[in-house]
């Protein structure tokens, strides 16, 4: 899509920009980026986006990162980037936990307690058994 307006007021001038903008649904203003953006770097296509595969934000910080799970076991996220000297978000925290194989659980994985059943037999997972 991104092509053939430019193909016809760059390389042919067929139509001029107002009119394949309305042939194309695109803007003139676009158009003129385009071709401002062809003239200077040569190229029409769009930048790739997002970060490049395999980057990850806090890889110089995993030792600091690995060393505060370590230092403190039951912290959240939110206070685990509190603890590193870089400001970043909590998604990025888990992520880069993730990449490490870092298990944040707070609780065991095993069998059901027969004792204290956290939900009603027969029910349906994650609902309460509400008597009011």
């Amino acid at each position: 899509m991104r092509l053939y307006p430019i193909k016809e007021v760059a390389d042919e001038d067929l139509l001029g920009r107002p009119a394949s903008s309305a042939k194309y649904r695109v803007s003139a203003g676009w158009i003129c980026s385009i071709l401002r953006v062809k003239k200077s770097e040569g190229r029409i296509d769009p930048l790739p986006r997002g970060r490049p595969v395999g980057s990850r934000k806090l890889k110089p910080h995993e030792a600091e990162l690995q060393q505060a799970v370590a230092d403190h076991p039951d912290a959240t996220l939110e206070s685990l980037g509190e603890l590193l000297p870089v400001k970043v978000g909590v998604s990025t925290i888990f992520r880069e936990l993730e990449a490490l194989d870092i298990s944040l659980k707070k609780r065991t994985s095993g069998r059901p307690s027969k004792t204290v059943p956290m939900s009603r037999p027969g029910g349906r997972r994650g609902t309460r058994d509400s008597k009011t």
